[in-house]
């Protein structure tokens, strides 16, 4: 017969290796601590610890801000700053909200019958490498996306725009730049 998994010894499965070295000491403190890690790598840190919910909330927020920056209009250092404080906040609060995951994960578990809890424990504790390549391929298929969704927006500059500006599509497809610098966005536009 299975023994019911223990308070301690039930959090040092959900949790993994690091457990004793690390997360047993920060979580007896009133005031977990900094999480180098979290702040570092938010979104791969919430993959890597089997935070799913929260990964969905961040993908969630991250794209409902890209196109609030895009509508209005926000400068582009707007997004950094935006970062910037994510990057903080999961590095100050990043230990508490893996310690509050963890606690009710093993509340979930205890309640199963002795004989399932294994399995659970098995199926939800340690890390996932795997889940971290998962989000690394998602966030690069995500970049794309908002990319393309932004040229939608903003429009691509064509013909017209260009010769707006005072450059013709014939210096464009001889290379030959004007006395004006063309911008970016124009430089390898096709011939029409």
């Amino acid at each position: 017969m299975t023994q019911p998994a223990t308070g301690q010894s039930l959090l040092a499965g959900l949790v993994g290796p690091k457990y004793d070295r690390y997360y047993a000491e920060r979580w007896a403190r009133k005031n977990p601590g900094w999480n180098w890690a979290a702040f570092f790598l938010v979104i791969l840190w919430l993959a890597y610890r089997k935070m799913y919910f929260y990964c969905v909330l961040f993908i969630l927020f991250a794209v409902v801000g890209h196109f609030i920056q895009l509508k209005l209009e926000l400068p582009s250092g707007t997004g950094t700053a935006v970062n910037l404080i994510t990057m903080i906040l999961f590095g100050m609060y990043g230990n508490h909200w893996y310690q509050r995951h963890i606690t009710r994960q093993s509340k979930a578990i205890r309640k199963l019958p002795a004989h399932r809890q294994a399995a659970a424990l098995a199926r939800q504790g340690g890390v996932s490498w795997l889940a971290v390549l998962g989000i690394l391929l998602l966030f690069i298929a995500l970049q794309f996306s908002l990319f393309i969704a932004t040229l939608m927006v903003t429009g691509i500059p064509h013909r017209h725009a260009i010769e707006a500006r005072g450059y013709s599509h014939i210096s464009l497809a001889s290379k030959e730049l004007p006395d004006k610098t063309l911008p970016p966005s124009t430089h390898f536009m096709p011939r029409w």
